[in-house]
């Protein structure tokens, strides 16, 4: 396998990414660039040596794109060819190197990392402090050597639809004149329809499991700042290889519409006392789908043989997760409270006495 780095135009040394900037820098000439001005120095060199222009998709993810295997919880990680992936985020055995990945697994779109490696740490110390309970050790330098930066998968799916609402709705009126009531009942036919636009329905891109309820826990990311994808950006981070084609999440969008669908048509009914015989039909006029990638740093944990997640959004800075509880800890706090509780029945009793 062919070694490929992430070069200084300058000088030819090694680029960084530092994602508080968004720039690589390098530590050798002190040049800094950004993903798009490497990219088209790489388009410019590559139609230097083959006279020739890049295809549509990015031949990097192809050539240098490789995957990670892990041989106990089955996790396929991507990344760059320099990235340390001697482990799996996920379950912290170490993973085998599997080859290059196919091209028809290049994302469309990512959201770069804007939070770094030292602020998501000092982040999870800040969290962790607040939590009682946790075991003495615990909160320590070497409790993050596992944290990873991973792009998860996602399908960010922009669909119209159109839909029609009908109903029966009701208004009673009561009235009393002389010594009888009268009641007016007033029968409606509703039928609301129409075309909705819905941006962006984002769904996690992995069958279910423990990963899927961080990768929820962790929204909202901020869509404006999804960039066209570059391999670039998987320098020194790693990414979740998708397991879900747009077949499989069809049927999880078309709930996801029709119940976006029912509430807006819903909504959009009123003035009325009841409402009855409520029909709702959708149906999926056109759907363009987005392959995306979204920075989350992840850190798994193992205590009294069970184990814990935790996740920060690379974006925003939302954190997630569940921590281990010393039994010591909290064996110390019930005797403390029974002694403290001992004392006072103690006390009451010599004021009776």
């Amino acid at each position: 396998m062919d070694t490929y780095m992430y070069k200084c135009p300058n000088c030819g040394s090694g680029l960084e990414y530092d994602a508080g900037t968004h720039i690589f820098h390098c530590e050798y000439c002190l040049s800094d660039f950004t993903a798009e001005e490497l990219e088209e120095k790489k388009r410019k060199a590559d139609e230097a040596l083959k006279g020739e222009k890049r295809t549509e998709k990015d031949p990097e993810f192809e050539e240098h794109a490789v995957l990670y295997n892990c041989p106990s919880c089955g996790a396929e990680i991507i990344t760059d060819e320099n990235t340390a992936a001697t482990f799996c985020y996920y379950c912290h055995n170490p993973v085998v190197l599997s080859g290059r990945l196919s091209g028809d697994m290049e994302p469309d779109c990512i959201i770069p990392f804007k939070i770094d490696r030292q602020e998501a740490e000092k982040r999870f110390f800040e969290w962790a402090k607040r939590k009682r309970f946790l075991p003495g050790d615990f909160i320590n330098k070497k409790s993050v050597e596992k944290l990873c930066g991973v792009y998860f998968p996602y399908w960010m799916t922009d669909v119209t639809a159109g839909g029609m609402y009908t109903a029966t709705g009701k208004n009673l009126r009561v009235w009393i004149a002389g010594d009888l009531e009268y009641t007016e009942t007033k029968v409606y036919d509703i039928r609301r329809g129409g075309t909705i636009d819905f941006k962006g329905i984002r769904n996690f891109a992995m069958k279910k499991d423990e990963r899927m309820k961080l990768a929820t826990a962790v929204q909202p990311f901020k869509d404006e700042e999804l960039e066209d994808f570059k391999m670039a950006y998987l320098s020194g981070f790693m990414a979740e290889k998708r397991n879900m084609d747009t077949d499989e999440m069809s049927d999880t969008v078309k709930e996801q519409v029709r119940k976006y669908s029912a509430r807006l048509l819903e909504d959009s009914v009123g003035g009325y006392n009841m409402l009855s015989d409520k029909k709702i039909n959708t149906d999926i006029i056109s759907a363009k789908w987005k392959y995306v990638l979204l920075p989350v740093w992840v850190l798994t944990y193992v205590s009294g043989g069970k184990t814990y997640y935790y996740a920060l959004n690379g974006q925003t800075g939302k954190a997630v997760g569940e921590l281990p509880v010393s039994k010591k800890k909290l064996a110390l706090l019930a005797v403390g409270v029974f002694l403290l509780f001992f004392i006072i029945v103690l006390a009451i009793g010599g004021l009776v006495i």
